[in-house]
């Protein structure tokens, strides 16, 4: 199995980084072509429709793939399923989108978020058989599904970006890529809908809390726009979702190709205790190896870099990047939700969103009203609330994987331990860097600032985290992984080399 995750892994990374820079190249120019104001509007409406989305999604894909031998009428089940849920989410938004926009008193809204309903509805007629290449550790499909979709919607957004300067750029890309990811998913995995609820119960024995979790877990991510587009102007609320964007489009968006392998993996392994407990343990790890310096860095070179790449007028996002690439960061620690849902333990995903919602809504709406009647403000009080409910939900995250695994709470603070030491010194580094050299304050001097920090901070945090290694005598982990690859790799080049 460890072949096929790496293998998997690399098609993953292989995404990753081509979505990374499509991201990045749309957010850099988008930014320039656009003002703050059309992506609070926008992100009004993406967080309505992905409300709508999550509240209709009944996790059939997971089901699928929880199951050992899912036959032609799981698949035939799901589609019906997906059917009625794209006409439903269709009824419903035409019904409200005048209501919701009167509610803002924006008009824009009500074209915006009928559009964005139909991505959504669309998203639920894609092949059911893609869960087959996910279940097999087979992860090519996704390259070309995100690779090809994300280009379309792309070009789409950059041509009425540079017609029109319009918000419409962001809606019209979002729909073109969904129309492309659903066409091109019967491409790679055919199939021919048919209409049958055979396998339902089969599939909502396991979908059924799943489905519980999914509509707590969508007021918790996607009601933030909405909560705080009713204390601050379309402007502010751009900025937040600016920086959210930011953090997920490189420090969170590094770690995804692991993140996504963890429930397939965990999945295959899950009657065997002890190879889950070790599995579990070495992607934590390496996850937190991953996301420390990253998240860390992040939040260091937030000032340059924005202003480097977005332009002055995004500098409100600046502290918003800086406290959401820490907390996206120490999340990192806990991996509870694929472990669960691989040990068929779907209650306690319910009750695990059900808690995070708990916690994080008071402080969240806590955070927005202290901050209106003080200095700091509406929107960073959001984001200062929203960064608290993080931390406590960590802990009660690796609670509940203490719980469902029996691995306690030192031992996943102890693997984690070799990455934030090294973190720390990485950041020690980087501060000494910044007292000690003098860079000017153009464009070239702020481009060379960032790529010099990236390059002392990249070498900082290896040569110690090697070093704390050795000094630990060599313990197993994701830097033995990489020692053990790094001799292979040296052991080929020098009998290919002898041969010749």
């Amino acid at each position: 199995m460890k072949g096929s995750l790496l293998k998997g892994a690399s098609w993953l990374s292989a995404v990753n980084i081509l979505s990374t820079a499509l991201g990045f190249v749309s957010t850099l120019v988008l930014a320039r072509l656009l003002v703050p104001e059309d992506f609070g509007i926008v992100a009004i409406a993406v967080s309505i429709a992905g409300i709508a989305e999550t509240l209709t999604h009944l996790s059939l894909s997971q089901a699928l793939l929880q199951n050992k031998n899912p036959e032609e009428h799981h698949f035939d089940t799901a589609w019906t399923l997906g059917l009625a849920r794209s006409v439903l989410i269709g009824l419903a938004f035409v019904a409200v989108s005048e209501p919701l926009a009167q509610l803002y008193g924006d008009a824009r809204l009500t074209p915006v978020i009928l559009v964005l309903a139909m991505s959504t509805a669309l998203g639920g007629l894609a092949s059911p058989r893609t869960v087959v290449f996910e279940r097999n550790l087979v992860f090519w499909h996704r390259f070309v599904l995100d690779t090809i979709s994300r280009i379309i919607g792309f070009a789409v957004s950059l041509t009425i970006a540079l017609v029109y300067e319009s918000y419409w750029a962001l809606v019209l890309g979002v729909i073109s890529s969904q129309i492309s990811r659903v066409a091109l998913s019967y491409v790679l995995a055919p199939y021919v809908p048919k209409l049958g609820l055979k396998g339902c119960k089969a599939l909502i024995s396991f979908s059924g809390w799943m489905t519980a979790a999914g509509w707590i877990g969508a007021l918790n991510s996607k009601s933030d726009a909405l909560i705080l587009g009713a204390f601050v102007s379309p402007t502010l609320l751009g900025f937040y979702s600016m920086g959210e964007r930011v953090v997920a489009m490189t420090s969170s968006g590094l770690i995804q190709p692991v993140g996504q392998l963890l429930f397939p993996a965990f999945s295959r392994i899950q009657d065997d205790r002890k190879r889950l407990n070790d599995a579990y343990l070495r992607s934590q790890a390496l996850i937190c190896m991953l996301a420390f310096p990253a998240g860390a860095g992040l939040s260091w070179l937030a000032d340059p870099a924005i202003t480097l790449a977005l332009g002055e007028k995004w500098s409100a996002a600046i502290p918003i990047v800086q406290v959401f690439a820490i907390t996206s960061a120490l999340l990192t620690i806990q991996h509870s939700q694929p472990l669960a849902m691989a040990l068929g333990q779907t209650k306690a995903v319910f009750a695990r969103h059900l808690r995070i919602f708990l916690v994080r809504m008071p402080l969240y709406l806590g955070g927005i009203l202290m901050g209106e009647a003080t200095a700091v403000g509406a929107l960073m009080g959001a984001v200062y609330g929203h960064a608290a409910s993080q931390v406590i939900n960590l802990f009660w995250n690796m609670t509940l994987v203490k719980q469902l695994s029996g691995l306690g709470l030192y031992w996943q603070f102890r693997n984690c331990c070799r990455s934030a030491l090294a973190t720390a010194v990485m950041i020690a580094a980087l501060y000494l860097l910044q007292q000690n050299f003098t860079f000017g304050t153009s464009a070239a001097a702020e481009a060379a600032y960032v790529g010099g920090t990236v390059l002392v901070g990249a070498l900082t945090y290896g040569a110690t985290l090697a070093l704390i290694w050795l000094a630990q005598k060599r313990p197993s982990g994701p830097e033995s992984e990489l020692f053990h690859a790094g001799q292979l790799a040296a052991a080929r080049i020098f009998i290919r080399d002898g041969k010749a």
